[in-house]
């Protein structure tokens, strides 16, 4: 009887997986997966601010391109009125993060008259762009945010 090579490494791989019968299945693993990585955080109002900041988006971008041009690489929305979590699982690099609330109804993003602004230097909410920093993701890890914003 002729053994092919891939039946022989079959064979021997069972072989070598039965010499090992202390071991636990988990044990035996060598390799598993890794935690996922990406931005998590809380975003809320001040204490004692009145307003709602459900259905603000959360958005992502990996460049300054992208950002002005509007395409997210990944968003969620805030669910809560006052403080809210949000998690964007993404791959490790460096993101910066927009949050807006079209108040005025007007489909555009307005300074002044929306909630609009950016994950800025020591976790700040700035509406300023010469303020912005990029949030770094590390593989496997999950970088925190909390941002307190305001609403005009």
């Amino acid at each position: 009887m002729k053994l092919s090579k891939l039946s022989f490494s079959v064979v021997l791989g069972l072989f070598a997986y039965s010499i090992f019968p202390g071991c636990s299945p988990e044990e035996k693993i060598i390799v598993g997966p890794l935690d996922p990585a990406g931005i998590k955080g809380v975003i809320s109002l001040p204490p004692g601010d009145s307003g709602d900041i459900s259905n603000t988006r959360v958005a992502v971008y990996d460049n300054f391109v992208d950002l002005r041009a509007g395409r997210a690489l990944a968003e969620t929305a805030l669910t809560d009125r006052a403080q809210s979590d949000f998690v964007l699982e993404l791959d490790s690099g460096g993101y910066f993060l927009e949050l807006w609330k079209d108040l005025d109804g007007n489909g555009e993003r307005n300074s002044g008259t929306d909630l609009w602004g950016f994950y800025g230097y020591g976790d700040t909410f700035t509406t300023d762009s010469t303020e912005i920093t990029a949030i770094q993701v590390l593989t496997g890890r999950m970088t925190a945010i909390d941002l307190l914003v305001t609403i005009p």
